[in-house]
């Protein structure tokens, strides 16, 4: 858990925006895509990353680099706190 302070300062000096980074090709739009599907099921239980995963959603049409430094910065995130979140009985 030390790490993770560290990767939360990290990833808040990000901040995806429509004009911010490269396009990607397709082939990483098509991955990025998908990860921030596989991320959005976890929003059931990790309200933490609602906000962020919103934020992302809102650029899938054409994703840039910076959006999908996001997406693994929340992806990292996740990692480091995966014992995190509400336990549904």
């Amino acid at each position: 858990m030390h790490g993770v302070n560290q990767l939360i300062l990290h990833c808040q000096s990000k901040k995806p925006s429509v004009t911010g980074g490269d396009v990607v090709e397709p082939d990483d739009s098509t991955k990025c895509r998908r990860l921030v599907g596989a991320l959005q099921y976890l929003n059931l239980t990790r309200q933490d990353i609602s906000f962020a995963m919103n934020k992302v959603c809102q650029f899938l049409h054409a994703p840039t680099t910076t959006h999908l430094s996001v997406v693994k910065c929340i992806s990292r995130y996740v990692r480091g706190t995966h014992n995190w979140g509400l336990k549904i009985r």
